[in-house]
């Protein structure tokens, strides 16, 4: 699954559920779940709410730079 399913699953719950599952203030999870609406939340942002969420990662990202 992507980033983006994982956070529409996690954004299913209520923002008080999601407040006391990530120990955060309320108005903070609104804030997160508008700026995934619009594609705004950060790669880092959603990798930390989704591994609180206790999903698993199960391949990362590589980079490698192209020589010229």
């Amino acid at each position: 699954m992507t980033n983006r399913e994982a956070l529409n699953e996690i954004f299913k719950l209520d923002n008080g559920t999601l407040a006391d599952k990530l120990k955060s203030p309320y108005n903070t999870i609104a804030s997160w779940r508008f700026k995934h609406h619009r594609g705004d939340l950060s790669l880092e942002k959603e990798i930390e709410l989704i591994s609180k969420m206790n999903y698993q990662l199960q391949n990362t990202i590589k980079w490698k730079k192209i020589a010229k």
